[in-house]
């Protein structure tokens, strides 16, 4: 089966829009906080399709080297995000992102 990079870019922008509707839509700080680490992984997505498409001539690896880049930093910033949801829900018991205004 050949996949092309239209098709890799689709799914990516498919992941990505699914990513800015939970962002968008929901309230729950964990939720959001998933979504946008989907919106990044779609963004490693694309990068690792034009890397490995060569749709830059030269820079073949530069594209995945950024794609694992950006894969670990969102993972760190999910776990950071996560834990201050834990601390927040500890301390008075929030989970929404309109209780935290007040």
């Amino acid at each position: 089966m050949n996949v092309g990079i239209s098709t890799v870019l689709g799914v990516s922008a498919g992941l990505f829009a699914i990513g800015a509707f939970g962002l968008v839509a929901k309230r729950n700080l964990a939720v959001i906080l998933m979504s946008v680490n989907l919106m990044l992984a779609a963004a490693v997505l694309a990068l690792a399709a034009f890397s490995r498409f060569n749709l830059v001539p030269g820079h073949r690896v530069g594209g995945q080297a950024f794609a694992v880049l950006v894969a670990m930093t969102s993972t760190g910033e999910l776990m950071l995000g996560l834990g201050l949801v834990r601390v927040a829900l500890r301390q008075r018991a929030i989970m929404a992102v309109d209780d935290l205004a007040g």
